[in-house]
């Protein structure tokens, strides 16, 4: 599931110039498993994306005669995945119009969110601060880009609020209230820190630079250019030496599992090929090949995520065979 912004493939003619999974459905595909990668509007709230998914989604189980399927959200995908699947409720007005959950959970085994800005971003505050100046110039770019988008999308899109709901302000005291955990879903969370200004792309080397630069209790620290470590993470730290979980922060989820923190910036994590000079230091393939055996039940090996995107399998334990059939969205 695809974030802000985001599409399934670019093409030219017949041929695939960028797709946002880099290669990811062939090598799932080559592992046993049925993997898809659905479109929706790049810009729009959780909630109407969220029924966008699930449409998708339909299709999806009427294809394969599946009975459930695994989320795997980037960004603003997660958020959207949360609604999908979270219980319905009486609608709540909100900022951005209504909001509830779409009930979905009956249809999914589990939920994994990679760079989901659980606690909001930082940049999305920037980006709406009430500045006369900053606001005019951001309010015409977002006209630009609502319009360029309804063109090539052809349908409408909602830049307004997809950005307010990704502020802080919104996910802390509006959305994560709203939409609960629904019971029988597992949910595991992935963060992203490149570590180095070398590992980011120059895009987000601005954002990476200002979020480092803001405390922790403003919405700041460790990031991906984007999101920070502890918002990706749902306020979860990962387990220390002694295997002992860490506390979870203010407003997290403790029943969300922190699987790691990747060596990569937000483009890089989905293995989007848009660095000058790409890092060596992460595989997304590995990442993506171990998470799909992580989420399958018929894979009862315990792994360890690296920053390079590898996973480590516990000594003494025995996987099943290679290629135990799946579905992953």
């Amino acid at each position: 599931m695809h974030g802000f912004s985001g599409f399934r493939e670019i093409k030219l003619g017949r041929w695939t110039v960028l797709e946002y999974f880099e290669d990811v459905r062939r090598l799932l595909g080559a592992m046993g498993y049925r993997a898809f990668a659905p479109e929706v509007s790049p810009f729009d709230d959780p909630l109407a994306r969220a029924a966008q998914w699930e449409e998708a989604i339909e299709k999806i189980l009427v294809l394969t005669g599946a009975e459930k399927v695994h989320l795997v959200g980037h960004s603003q995908g997660g958020l959207d995945a949360r609604v999908l699947v979270a219980p319905k409720g009486p609608p709540v007005y909100t900022p951005i119009g209504w909001l509830t959950g779409r009930g979905y959970a009956p249809y999914v085994a589990s939920v994994t969110t990679i760079a989901t800005p659980h606690f909001g971003s930082y940049i999305a505050d920037a980006v709406e601060r009430d500045v006369p100046g900053h606001k005019v110039a951001v309010r015409t770019l977002k006209r630009a880009m609502q319009i360029i988008a309804a063109l090539i999308k052809r349908r409408p899109q909602n830049v307004d609020d997809a950005v307010k709901a990704l502020t802080r302000e919104f996910m802390l005291d509006g959305f994560n209230h709203i939409i609960q955990d629904a019971p029988g879903v597992r949910y595991y969370a992935v963060a992203g820190d490149p570590i180095s200004d070398d590992a980011v792309a120059p895009l987000l080397r601005p954002t990476y630079e200002l979020l480092n630069k803001q405390p922790p209790s403003e919405g700041g620290g460790p990031n991906d250019g984007l999101v920070t470590v502890e918002s990706s993470l749902f306020g979860n730290g990962l387990p220390g030496d002694n295997g002992e979980a860490p506390p979870v922060a203010p407003h997290g989820r403790a029943n969300w599992q922190a699987l790691g923190v990747l060596q990569a910036d937000h483009i890089a994590e989905v293995g989007l090929p848009l660095h000058l000079l790409r890092p060596n230091t992460y595989d997304h393939f590995a990442f993506f090949a171990g998470l799909a055996q992580v989420v399958d039940d018929a894979y009862t090996a315990k792994m360890t995520l690296r920053m390079d995107g590898q996973w480590e399998r516990v000594a003494g334990v025995t996987p099943p065979r290679v290629g135990a059939p799946g579905v992953r969205v």
